[in-house]
């Protein structure tokens, strides 16, 4: 169960303008580089060694993006705690060319978090989508 933020005109916004607009819009926001790069590497590592018949006659499209996430410098991916205070945040994973997603144990969580996706969404641009 799950959300995604899916930009309105279509395009992805580079990750450094997400971060800066979240900045603008919340009062609380921590940016961990060292880890967005680290889950992007986790992400290269799982595509390269994932079932070729996961990806539906596509795997080069997937090792051609396992390629960019492992060709990322720091700053290329971010992990970003936000909220109007840490003990009332959530954390986002925002990697290049990606929609970000927002994922939830149940319907309480989702219900609890829903006016800090609300408020990002409005931030970045965004339509809220479910998964």
């Amino acid at each position: 169960m799950g959300n995604s933020l899916r930009p309105r005109d279509a395009k992805n916004l580079p990750v450094s303008e997400v971060a800066r607009r979240l900045l603008e819009a919340f009062p609380y926001v921590s940016i961990d580089e060292a880890e967005g790069l680290n889950i992007a590497r986790r992400r290269a590592a799982w595509l390269e060694n994932a079932s070729p018949a996961i990806f539906l006659g596509k795997r080069d499209l997937a090792l051609q993006r396992a390629k960019d996430l492992k060709a990322l410098e720091l700053g290329g991916a971010l992990r970003i705690d936000f909220g109007d205070s840490p003990q009332e945040s959530i954390r986002i994973i925002v990697l290049p060319d990606e929609d970000i997603p927002f994922g939830y144990r149940d319907e309480a969580e989702r219900l609890e978090q829903r006016g800090l996706v609300e408020r990002c969404a409005a931030a970045l641009d965004c339509d809220i989508e479910a998964f």
